[in-house]
Formats: C-alpha cells, sequence, structure tokens
C-alpha cells in the first residue's frame, strides 16, 4: 500500500527506495538516456521519471518539486545540538 508524505503528496512504499530517476536539475543526465540517470532517495524525481515522455516545461515543475523534496528532507534530518 503506498503512503503519502508532506506536501508534495507523492506516494511511496518506502522512504528508503533508491531508485534510477532523471533529474533535470543535473546536466549530465539525459532524459532519453536511462543510463545516465542517477540512484536517489527523492520521490519527486522517481515518480517523474516513471512518465520520461513528458515535454520539457514538465521538467521545470519537477526540478521545483525535486528542491522542495530536497528541502523538506534537509529540514526533518536530525542535527547534533551543541
Amino acid at each position: 500500500m503506498a503512503r503519502r508524505f508532506g506536501p508534495l503528496n507523492i506516494g511511496c512504499k518506502s522512504l528508503s527506495e533508491k531508485q534510477k530517476a532523471y533529474d533535470p536539475r543535473d546536466r549530465e543526465q539525459k532524459l532519453h538516456d536511462r543510463s545516465t540517470w542517477k540512484e536517489t532517495e527523492n520521490l519527486a524525481l522517481i515518480k517523474a521519471s516513471k512518465k520520461a515522455w513528458w515535454r520539457p516545461d514538465y521538467w521545470k515543475g519537477v526540478a521545483m518539486l525535486a528542491d522542495l523534496w530536497d528541502e523538506e528532507q534537509r529540514d526533518q534530518t536530525p542535527r547534533d545540538t551543541p
């Protein structure tokens, strides 16, 4: 059963599932060449990469969501306090 997390409302079985996904923020990766994709836990990228046929303007929005996801994960990471 998929669970939904945070404001992105992206379903995933587990937060620890790393999968290869296209990241439009990384110029080394090519949308139509899956061998250039990298493993990530970013659910926005994982979900969007399953629809890799979308137009370029779609990927601009995905990049923004991926930034939000990364920021949210940093905010939830426990920090050592002095």
